[in-house]
């Protein structure tokens, strides 16, 4: 039987056993009976040694033979090649041109040699990949995913050990960068609030992170924070930052909106229908439209340059904290499930209310702080 049939035989029967017979029959004395007058065998491959990066991809080897030639696994426990393959796998006298795929590397680092056989000749081919591993630019936060996710304890983090990390919480830990965090694409919370003694962090891109429904990154020195890649987005905590803009307009979903001390001079809530408690206290902001926010509950808006604020639209209402603004007027009267009014330390002259609020809890402060304010009952 030539090394074609075996060939044959070997890819047909079982790819086990074709490594141990086709590595036998190399062990006879030359087979030639493929070639021409006896020939010696050709042949050659144009690299020996293959190593991509961890995306994988596709490799061109150009083959030369004068007789049948056939691929296999050196090891005879490798019956198929998992990550990869070759085409063609075998062939007739001539040359050829080997399209060899190679799938992308979530794990560590990975290697297969396999043997290029013709008659007596063996040509060994290996193809070794990089493995997909996480790097991080803080040492701090390498450790606390070493400690928390390392499957293995191998010391790395490989893209296969981030695809089931829901939740990150790395609230007061001393890290100045997140950076690898960007891996983690199935991540649905990210908490990490800073102690201002760490410094914090001074740059964050989520970019990646598409599925967080709950980010919270208060107490750092964030300059500008872009979320309009994470619309899945519903409670979002960014204060005590030094935030001087911050774009929602793509997290429509989100219901907590937290963004209290930092440099904001505008807030657009337009886009934020689903909206139920917002904190924006301490801020520079002159104006303040909530009135597409039907469903909030709970408005802060203290500490900030307003000098109007329409609540006609907000019926669910049941907390406003508006204090320290330049309000002269205020109308509550169609917020009628009000339970909480903190508006001191504005100008205020007029108070609007419904009659059912004229005895509220929280009208009694008022009139002992403003004590010549006009009342207005509707």
């Amino acid at each position: 039987m030539n090394l074609k049939n075996i060939i044959l035989l070997g890819l047909s029967i079982s790819p086990l056993l074709f490594p141990v017979m086709a590595m036998s029959s190399c062990s006879k004395e030359k087979i030639t009976d493929n070639t021409d007058n006896g020939e010696d065998v050709i042949l050659k491959l144009s690299v020996d040694n293959i190593s991509v990066d961890a995306d994988g991809g596709q490799e061109i080897v150009q083959l030369t033979a004068n007789t049948y030639w056939g691929i296999v696994p050196q090891s005879p426990y490798i019956s198929k090649w998992e990550w990869g393959s070759i085409s063609p796998e075998s062939g007739n006298a001539g040359t050829h041109t080997l399209s060899i795929d190679i799938q992308t590397n979530y794990c560590n680092d990975r290697e297969i040699m396999l043997d290029v056989l013709a008659a007596d000749k063996r040509v060994p081919l290996t193809v070794s990949q990089k493995g997909w591993i996480i790097e991080f630019e803080d040492n701090n936060f390498k450790d606390y995913c070493l400690s928390e996710f390392d499957s293995n304890g191998d010391g790395k983090i490989t893209k296969s050990e981030t695809v089931d990390i829901a939740s990150i919480y790395t609230n007061q830990m001393p890290i100045t960068s997140l950076r690898g965090i960007e891996e983690f694409e199935n991540l649905s919370r990210l908490a990490y609030y800073n102690n201002p003694s760490n410094g914090g962090l001074t740059e964050l891109d989520l970019s990646k992170n598409t599925k967080l429904t709950y980010l919270s990154c208060i107490g750092h020195q964030l300059a500008s924070l872009d979320v309009s890649h994470n619309t899945a987005l519903t409670e979002f905590w960014c204060c005590e930052n030094q935030l001087t803009s911050l774009d929602v307009s793509n997290n429509t979903v989100l219901t907590h909106l937290y963004c209290n001390e930092n440099q904001l001079t505008s807030l657009d809530l337009s886009n934020n229908t689903a909206l139920v408690q917002v904190w924006c206290y301490d801020n520079n902001i002159n104006s303040l439209d909530v009135s597409s926010n039907t469903a909030l509950s709970s408005l802060a808006c203290s500490n900030n340059q307003l000098t109007s604020l329409d609540l006609s639209n907000n019926t669910s209402l049941r907390s406003l904290t508006c204090n320290s603004n330049q309000l002269t007027s205020l109308d509550v009267s169609n917020n009628t499930a009000l339970e909480s009014l903190d508006c001191f330390d504005n100008p205020l002259k007029t108070l609007v209310i419904s009659e059912s609020q004229e005895y509220a809890r929280w009208m009694w402060p008022i009139k002992e702080e403003y004590p010549d304010i006009e009342i207005i009952v509707k």
